[in-house]
């Protein structure tokens, strides 16, 4: 079975090249990020707020 091409593409937000699916920006909820920048976005979020609060 042949895999598929993989087309690497460049994260916006932290600029690493990247073969990852992409996660939407919180930001404006357009963006295509790397998984790594949308897992710190959701993490900031729920730390601020008052859901992230003990």
């Amino acid at each position: 079975m042949e895999k598929p091409n993989i087309i690497p593409w460049i994260c916006p937000r932290c600029g690493e090249e990247t073969t990852d699916f992409p996660a939407l920006s919180r930001r404006d909820n357009k963006t295509e990020i790397c998984s790594k920048c949308g897992t710190e976005e959701a993490m900031i979020d729920f730390f601020l707020s008052e859901g992230g609060e003990k």
